[in-house]
């Protein structure tokens, strides 16, 4: 119930929810790594339907949001791997 009150909030105030939302879920007691993927999320929902939004209003064509979806998607995976590996060949768990 608070993040849906701190997304409302957000939303008015014209800043990404995780900016709102994260220090309330810290301040709930939640442990910061599963903040930041609730924060991550949350967030790929409401980017989602933003991109979906402008897309049938015609405010982008379709080739360039499927052009932007597929990059968005490789560099999703490209920075997962990357930190992956970073992560391994430090040995740390986060």
């Amino acid at each position: 119930i608070y993040s849906f009150f701190a997304g409302i909030v957000a939303a008015y105030l014209g800043v990404g929810g995780g900016l709102v939302k994260a220090p309330v879920m810290i301040e709930l007691g939640m442990i910061p790594t599963v903040v930041a993927a609730t924060s991550t999320f949350m967030i790929m929902f409401t980017s989602s339907s933003s991109s979906i939004q402008y897309a049938l209003a015609g405010a982008i064509s379709l080739p360039r949001f499927i052009l932007y979806f597929i990059m968005g998607s490789i560099g999703g995976v490209i920075g997962q791997l990357v930190l992956s590996a970073i992560l391994k060949k430090y040995k740390k768990q986060y």
